[in-house]
């Protein structure tokens, strides 16, 4: 995926559409866990390559308003810890980007 981003399978997808590919992936699974989980360690993952951080962090600034974690109605212990885990993850992601973009 991160290979997609970066443009080297530009022959297969532009890069700006392998990125909104993992937004659309996040935006349409908001009720399974392990899929919001995967597409933010993929953004994570994307934000750390220098090369290509600069652009996925304009793209998450964008789309900042709407992100937060999965949407799940089990009450259960284990998902209310992971839908935890997934708001702490967005909103380290979100400090991320502001320091990725002021830098």
């Amino acid at each position: 995926m991160l290979e997609c981003i970066k443009g080297k399978h530009i022959d297969l997808i532009r890069p700006k559409e392998a990125t909104n590919k993992i937004f659309d992936r996040f935006f349409t699974n908001l009720l399974s866990i392990s899929a919001t989980l995967k597409c933010l360690m993929v953004l994570h993952r994307a934000l750390q390559e220098s090369d290509i951080s600069q652009v996925v962090a304009h793209r998450i600034k964008e789309k900042e308003s709407i992100l937060y974690p999965c949407q799940k109605e089990d009450g259960s212990y284990e998902t209310r810890m992971m839908v935890f885990v997934c708001d702490l993850y967005i909103n380290y992601l979100k400090g991320l980007t502001n320091f990725i973009i002021i830098c």
